[in-house]
């Protein structure tokens, strides 16, 4: 969804708006991925995302327990 260096290699960002679009015209259950934050994953689920795969903002922090929690509020 976000640029993110979680893989090592570039990837291309989509944007939340046409991971949205996707999600809904897959017709089956699907992860947003890169890039997603607490800051920004309320962003990408009002875009349609319901479901949110998330690495390196938990793994990075001090907290990952309290960025988990900042992540589903």
């Amino acid at each position: 969804v976000f640029p993110t260096d979680t893989k090592g290699v570039p990837v291309r960002a989509i944007g939340p708006e046409a991971a949205g679009r996707v999600a809904a015209a897959i017709g089956i259950p699907a992860f947003a991925i890169g890039g997603i934050t607490p800051g920004n994953a309320g962003r990408v689920r009002a875009a349609g995302c319901d479901r949110l795969a998330v690495c390196a903002a938990i793994l990075a922090s001090d907290d990952p327990g309290g960025e988990a929690a900042r992540l589903l509020e």
